[in-house]
């Protein structure tokens, strides 16, 4: 009786540290949960009232989006930033790869690939406002190697607008995911590669069929980061780079939400966009979560 008793102790300890703790903790969580679900609830009630009387509108707000052209067309430029997904995933292993390999003056390109990442976006974007314009360095240097026929407004084109701002994406973003695949290629055993070395495998081989193989979980992960922060997280590019110009060519659904809201006064229309973008990036979220955990990868 006595040894059941003094077992039974140390459980009630924890028990009490436990419940100790949860009333510290509590007050963090009650302000967090206020912070973040307050606006989220705030958000969702008005995508359901009349923008101008705040009355309860039902679906209306909703009805409106899918009526709008100007929506149709923000889908469609999220959809073609899309592109950069693929690019970004494969420069990253390929640089990542020629860093880890190091070769001469590895450190040298190291700190210049990681150079972009530190530059705020709204910095790098300014500059390549100037960049790209008319005038700037991208037709200066077209013009000086005789491809002057080549050279235009690429931030004026609509043909090209959406395209260069793709690629100011391409290279503020570029960094995070050699630092990600860099920091993983470091953990894998050097006797896998000593293996494909002597099976006379070259580097591209090397490439393909041992690292990317050792990196499918953290490749998944950076997939899914990325397709999160171009459908969520480009409104920094657009605002100072285009202003979702000319005409419609470059506004994304984050443009959308901020014109209708901020410029328009159409609070309603906005809180309709944010709550479905909301609902599709948890839905998102939580399948590919599910399917990474299905493949034993979470």
């Amino acid at each position: 009786m006595t040894s059941i008793s003094a077992s039974r102790a140390p459980q009630r300890k924890r028990r009490r540290d436990a419940q100790a703790a949860m009333v510290f903790l509590l007050p963090a969580v009650l302000f967090l949960a206020f912070v973040f679900l307050y606006p989220i609830v705030s958000v969702v009630r008005t995508s359901f009232l009349d923008p101008f009387t705040d009355e309860f509108a039902g679906l209306s707000n909703y009805r409106a989006l899918f009526a709008d052209p100007i929506l149709h067309a923000a889908v469609i430029n999220n959809l073609k930033l899309f592109v950069v997904l693929p690019v970004l995933v494969v420069t990253s292993i390929v640089i990542a790869q020629v860093l880890h390999d190091q070769i001469r003056g590895w450190r040298v390109y190291r700190a210049i690939i990681f150079m972009p990442y530190v530059v705020p976006v709204v910095v790098a974007a300014l500059v390549f406002g100037q960049i790209l314009q008319s005038r700037g360095l991208v037709n200066s240097i077209l013009g000086s190697v005789g491809l002057g026929a080549l050279a235009q407004n690429w931030l004026g084109d609509p043909k090209t607008a959406v395209w260069s701002v793709a690629g100011v994406i391409q290279w503020r973003e570029l960094a995070f995911g050699v630092i990600l695949f860099l920091a993983r290629m470091t953990q894998l055993p050097e006797d896998l590669y000593d293996a494909a070395k002597v099976d006379g495998a070259n580097w591209w081989q090397r490439l393909r069929h041992v690292t990317v193989p050792q990196m499918s979980t953290i490749i998944a992960f950076y997939a899914g980061i990325v397709v999160v922060a171009l459908f969520n997280w480009v409104f920094n590019y657009v605002f100072v780079l285009t202003k979702g110009g000319p005409g419609t060519s470059t506004y994304v659904m984050e443009y959308y939400i901020y014109s209708r809201a901020f410029i328009y006064g159409d609070f309603g229309n906005a809180a309709a966009l944010s709550t479905l973008m909301l609902g599709v990036i948890l839905a998102f979220m939580v399948g590919f979560l599910t399917w990474l955990n299905r493949r034993g990868e979470l």
